[in-house]
C-alpha cells in the first residue's frame, strides 16, 4: 500500500454492533475479525476507488 493509495479503514456491521478498523499504509493490509462475525456487512475504503462492501 502507498500514501496516495491504501486501504483507509475496515468496518464489520453486526445488527446493533460497529467495529472500526483503521489501517494505515505502512502497515500491511490484514485484519482479524472476532467470531461473532458470522453474519452482517463487511466495508471497506480505499483511498483511490472508494467505499466497497461484502456481505457475509
Amino acid at each position: 500500500m502507498t500514501k496516495a493509495h491504501h486501504i483507509a479503514f475496515v468496518a464489520l456491521l453486526t445488527g446493533d454492533t460497529l467495529l472500526l478498523r483503521r489501517l494505515y499504509p505502512e502497515w500491511d493490509m490484514q485484519t482479524r475479525l472476532p467470531a461473532f462475525a458470522r453474519h452482517g456487512m463487511l466495508l471497506w475504503y480505499c483511498t483511490q476507488h472508494g467505499l466497497f462492501y461484502q456481505p457475509l
